[in-house]
């Protein structure tokens, strides 16, 4: 029986702190209880998450999707009490899933299409 070789690289996963010292004037490191923050901002958090899966899958893959952020909160909804670094690790999971299986699908496609004249873009 022939051994079979994985050429592909593990996913690491990315966690993210709220709480590092960065010079963002929303970070506010009183409004942690603990690991809990009190003033959690989705819009802020998923931008961070953001910018490391961008990295990540250009790292990986040598192209990344664009990630669009559509906020549909009403202007009072800002922010929350929760743990960040679960509401980070669930997001950086669902978009490295997302961006994964639109390059992989977009690369498929490319090399389907050998007598294509134009290269297609990525969706988004």
């Amino acid at each position: 029986m022939a051994s079979q070789t994985n050429t592909t690289k593990p996913t690491t996963a990315t966690h993210l702190t709220s709480n590092n010292n960065n010079n963002n004037s929303n970070n506010n490191n009183n409004a942690f209880l603990g690991c809990i923050q009190t003033d959690c901002d989705p819009v802020r958090e998923v931008t961070r998450v953001i910018a490391e899966v961008t990295r990540q899958t250009k790292e990986r893959y040598g192209i990344c999707p664009e990630i669009l952020i559509v906020d549909c909160s009403p202007p009072d909804a800002g922010t929350f009490t929760y743990v960040p670094h679960h509401f980070q690790y669930m997001v950086s999971e669902l978009l490295k899933n997302s961006c994964r299986a639109t390059v992989c699908g977009h690369l498929a496609k490319q090399n389907h299409k050998k007598n294509h004249t134009h290269e297609e873009k990525m969706p988004p």
